[in-house]
This record gives structure tokens, C-alpha cells and sequence, in this order.
């Protein structure tokens, strides 16, 4: 794989950072800690937010995951989204999973990282997943987790030994960068994030992007059996997925199941078509 960017990611255990010097230093991007749980924001993040910005280094950031349960689960994602509000970010934002999260039995984990990741994709942003390489091979690797993008953490390797497509990988812990006075973990980049929030419209560059598999959230939405008829077939309410993301007449096609994306035979996989003033 092509390294696009090497990064770094920080949070108040790096102090204060002389984000200049670090991007003189060689830094092309920076992913910055966020929140913890649903109380913690950590001590340097906006410094660091504004600090980043100012020195014309892409960001990204990311929650430390403390949840149990799907209530926990949905505070925790609200008060990330809270902390983050009105902020860009070039590169993705990030559930960092470690610690207590992996005792949870495996169908529970997973379960709620898909309730993370999903509440926070609705909100508009690109959300990935971090964890080390041995929960990647293990108790994360299930059901659902290939929808979205992994951070992998694997040290002292010539690459990443998991089974899941990665776009980010934190390779060492023990890194020297100028404008920091402690060790500090050092990230590859092998897709070109910034490219795609912009073109896309997330992390706070504008609307989510109508192309196939996006995910909308709808309620009461009137559904229709072609993309011409006048007469509504019904309504829908929750969550769906754009068919192929192909407009016609104003209206796209949309299924209940990622699985169904672009599937053939259409009739089998598409609930219906929507106007694309619903989505």
C-alpha cells in the first residue's frame, strides 16, 4: 500500500505543542483526542484544535470508548459530537477501543461500536474505528465492522497483520517530532482524506455526500414504486440506504439493508424510490 501522509496523534499527554515547528518538523496530519466517556474532554483539544489549524496541519480526532450499554453508548456519541461541533475536520474522526471495552462479550462490543459509529455518521461526519491489531483479529472482528474505516495500532511490524481493510495505521508509540517534548505516536495515511471530506461534504465541509450505501435516517417519508408515479405506495420510517445513488426525476432509490447496495435484481433488493428533498 501507498503511504499518502504521515501523522501523528496527540492528546494533553504531549503538553503543549508547537504545531509550527511540528509542521516544519514533517507532520502532514494530526489526530487529536477528543473525549472520553460522557464527561471528559481532554485538557488540550481545543488548544490543539486551534493550535493545528492555525500551523495548516489537517486534523482528525477521536473519543476513548467507556460504554456498556446502548444508553452509555448514545451519551458518549452525543458528547463527542458535542465537543467537536463547529470544527472541520480533513481527516477521519475516531472510536478508539481498548481497555475495559474489550471485556464486553464479543456480540455486545460489536453491537455498540456499530451504535457509535452510526450515530456519528448520521450527524454527517467519516467515522473509523481504532484498536490494536490483536482485538482486530479477535473480538472485533465480526458482523458490520467492514462498513467503516479501521486505525490500526500495530508497533515494530513491516505492516499490519489484521483482516479488515485499513486506511490508517499508528506504527510506532516511541516517535521524536520537533515542537514536542515527549514521545509521541506516528500514523501513515494510505487514502487521501482530505480529498474525500471535501468532495464528499463531511466533517463539517457541508452536506453528506447521495451516492450508493450512503445511510439516511427517514420518518414518515413518502415512498413511491417508481420514479415517476404520482401515486404514493407508503410511507417509511428509519433507517435506509441510497439503491445506487442515481437521481431520476428528483428521486432515488433506497434499500433496507447495506447488503442490498447495488444488488441485482432490483425488484429482490429495493424498497422504493424517495424524493431527494427527504434525504
Amino acid at each position: 500500500m501507498t503511504i499518502l501522509a504521515k501523522g501523528i496523534d496527540v492528546s494533553g499527554a504531549q503538553g503543549a505543542i508547537d504545531w509550527a515547528a511540528a509542521r516544519a518538523g514533517g507532520v502532514e496530519f494530526a489526530i487529536l483526542k477528543a473525549t472520553a466517556g460522557n464527561t471528559i474532554t481532554d485538557s488540550r483539544f481545543h488548544e490543539n484544535v486551534k493550535g493545528a489549524k492555525a500551523a495548516g496541519v489537517p486534523i482528525g480526532a477521536y473519543h476513548f470508548f467507556y460504554g456498556t450499554n446502548e444508553a452509555q453508548t448514545r451519551a458518549e456519541a452525543q458528547y463527542f459530537l458535542n465537543a467537536i461541533k463547529g470544527y472541520t475536520f480533513e481527516y477521519p474522526l475516531a472510536l478508539d477501543v481498548e481497555g475495559q471495552a474489550l471485556n464486553l462479550p464479543k456480540e455486545t462490543l460489536l453491537s455498540l461500536v456499530q451504535l457509535f459509529c452510526e450515530t456519528v455518521e448520521e450527524a454527517g461526519y467519516y467515522i473509523a474505528v481504532y484498536a490494536s491489531a490483536s482485538p482486530l483479529n479477535g473480538i472485533l472482528n465480526g458482523p458490520g465492522m467492514n462498513k467503516f474505516d479501521i486505525w490500526v495500532a500495530q508497533w515494530s511490524q513491516e505492516a499490519p497483520t489484521i483482516p479488515l481493510p485499513y486506511g490508517l495505521w499508528q506504527h510506532s508509540n516511541q516517535g521524536s517530532v520537533a515542537g514536542i517534548s515527549t514521545r509521541v505516536d506516528l500514523d501513515y495515511a494510505y487514502q487521501d482524506y482530505p480529498a474525500i471530506m471535501k468532495q464528499a461534504g463531511l466533517n463539517g465541509f457541508g452536506k453528506r455526500p447521495v451516492v450508493a450505501g450512503a445511510r439516511v435516517s427517514l420518518s414518515g417519508t413518502p415512498l413511491y414504486a417508481t420514479a415517476s408515479t404520482k401515486v404514493q405506495a407508503g410511507t417509511l420510517t428509519g433507517t435506509y440506504y441510497l439503491y445506487d445513488g442515481v437521481q431520476v426525476n428528483g428521486r432515488y432509490r433506497v434499500t433496507n439493508s447495506p447488503d442490498r447496495v447495488g444488488k441485482e435484481p432490483i425488484g429482490a433488493n429495493v424498497t422504493g424510490w424517495v424524493d431527494g428533498t427527504s434525504l
